[in-house]
Order: structure tokens, then sequence, then C-alpha cells
């Protein structure tokens, strides 16, 4: 085997063999040495790659980071209505870590409690932020009920989501996220769209919402 690609196999190892200790332990919990014997690999094969365990699970931290930046990036230039933006991307979210065993462990890692990802509290407001301004634009192009308050609607869906991914099964690729998910727009979306917007939105793909 070539030493290049020995090298990427035994990088992708580690990590993989990291995420899934992370996401069950919790970084805390998880030893160095656990996580060499789940990656099969030695002590100075790992320093090759990574000079301690708290820059591996920074490296995943950047891992999801990343996936979710670029979810961002796709929905705000595609072509959708504000709230249809904000339903489709928190689906993406959702189907990301699903997906993705490292970007489930990188998320669990940023709101870990004396761990490398100590930075949960701004990507939280950031994420909220981001979410109210769709819905502030929704509110302005007449696509929430009257009387809706396009903050306190971020802020469910900020919360509903982290929560869901909170309760959710301790490992990427059960769906049980994104069912969490889909019936938490079954509940909000009734009762802060306007009548039509919803009507529309579930003839456009009700799977989406498990209608």
């Amino acid at each position: 085997m070539p030493q290049q690609h020995r090298a990427r196999v035994t990088r992708e190892a580690i990590v993989l063999a990291a995420a899934r200790e992370f996401a069950r332990l919790g970084f805390g919990a998880t030893s160095l040495n656990i996580i060499l014997e789940r990656s099969r690999v030695t002590k100075g094969a790992f320093y090759f790659h990574f000079p301690s365990k708290e820059a591996l699970a920074q490296h995943l931290i950047d891992h999801s980071r990343r996936g979710w930046m670029e979810i961002e990036r796709h929905r705000l230039r595609a072509a959708s209505d504000p709230l249809r933006t904000v339903v489709l991307m928190v689906d993406d979210y959702a189907r990301l870590l699903t997906e993705d065993e490292l970007a489930w462990a990188g998320i669990r890692l940023l709101g870990e409690d004396g761990g490398p990802g100590e930075l949960f509290g701004a990507w939280y407001v950031s994420w909220e932020g981001l979410l109210r301004r769709l819905l502030t634009d929704a509110g302005r192009r007449g696509l929430l009920r009257p009387g809706v308050d396009p903050g306190d609607v971020a802020g469910v869906i900020a919360a509903g989501v982290v929560g869901a991914r909170a309760v959710s099964h301790g490992t990427a690729g059960s769906g049980d996220l994104a069912d969490r998910v889909s019936r938490l727009w079954r509940v909000v979306l009734p009762g802060v769209a306007t009548a039509g917007w919803w009507s529309e939105f579930q003839g456009s793909d009700p799977a989406l919402v498990g209608a």
C-alpha cells in the first residue's frame, strides 16, 4: 500500500473511531487509549496525525461547522421564500446529523461542558439570529399569521431542534432526529404560517413534514 494512501486510511480510522466514542461517551469520558483501541493504530501513528485528543475533537467540531455553513450558503442562495428557507435549512441540518457520524459527534462536542467546544452559546445565538432575520422577512411578506412574533418563533424552533438532538439516539443514522424535527414542524407551522402558505407547502412536498 503506498505510504500516502496508508496515511490517509490511518487518519480516517482515527477520526471515525473518535467520532463514535465521543458521540457515545462524550469528550471527558473518552480516553486516548479507547480511541487507539477502536481505530487499531499505535500512539505514534496517532501523534503523527493529531497533536492531542483536543485537536482531534476540534477537527470534528470544525467538520460540523463546515457542514452547517455550507447548508446555510446553499439555502440562502436558493430561490425560496424565507419561511420555506427556514424549514428546508433545518431539515438539511437534521439530515446532515443523521447521515454524517463526524458531524453528529462534532455537534455533541460543541455543546459539551469542559470540552473543546465551549463556544456553543455564541454559535446558538448566531443561529437563532439567522432564523429570526428570515422569519422577520417572512412576516413582512405576509407569510406569518397576524400577531405572530418572528423572534418568538425563532426561539421555539432553535430550542426545539437543539432539544431534539439532545434526546435523539446517541448515534447518527437512526433517523430519530429527522422524525422529531418533522413532528416539530407539524406542531409549529400550522400555528404560525398563514393557511395559504401551509396548504401550498404541504401540497408541494407532503412527505417533508409527514403530512
